[in-house]
C-alpha cells in the first residue's frame, strides 16, 4: 500500500518554491524601484547652463539629463531564490555631480537615497514575504 497525500505534499512545496522565487524578484524590483525615486527626488532647484549652483546641497537640474538617467536595470536571477538588478545615472557625468572633481564640489544625490531606503528594505521585504507567502 503506498503513501497517501505525497503528491499532494510535492505539489505544495513546489508552490511554496514558486511563490518564493516570486517573492524574491519582487523584493529586488521593489527596493530597485525605491533606490530610484528617491536618487530621482535629490534634485533641488534649477538654473540655466553655465549658470551658478542654486541653493542648498543637493544638485539642480539643468537640463533634466541626468535625473532622467537614472534608471533601474531589468531584474535578473542569479541563482536559487537570488535575483539582483542595478540602479544608477547612465550620464557620463553622473559621478562627477555626486562626488565633485578636480577640487569642485560634489552635490550627493545618489549615495543619500540609498541611505534613506536602506531602513525601510526589512519592512518591505517582509510585507513582500507576507503578501506573496499569504502568512
Amino acid at each position: 500500500m503506498g503513501m497517501v497525500g505525497v503528491s499532494e505534499l510535492y505539489a505544495a512545496f513546489a508552490k511554496v518554491a514558486a511563490d518564493s522565487e516570486l517573492a524574491s524578484r519582487l523584493i529586488v524590483a521593489k527596493g530597485a524601484a525605491m533606490v530610484e525615486r528617491e536618487a530621482k527626488a535629490n534634485f533641488q532647484g534649477s538654473h540655466k547652463r553655465d549658470a551658478p549652483h542654486v541653493g542648498g546641497s543637493l544638485p539642480n537640474v539643468v537640463s533634466g539629463d541626468l535625473r532622467r538617467s537614472i534608471i533601474s536595470t531589468p531584474v535578473v536571477r542569479t541563482g536559487a531564490f537570488s535575483y539582483s538588478a542595478m540602479v544608477g545615472p547612465t550620464t557620463v557625468y553622473g559621478r562627477r555631480v555626486e562626488l565633485g572633481m578636480n577640487g569642485s564640489k560634489g552635490y550627493p544625490y545618489f549615495h543619500p537615497a540609498v541611505q534613506k531606503v536602506k531602513p525601510l528594505l526589512s519592512a518591505m521585504a517582509v510585507s513582500t514575504w507576507r503578501e506573496t507567502l499569504r502568512i
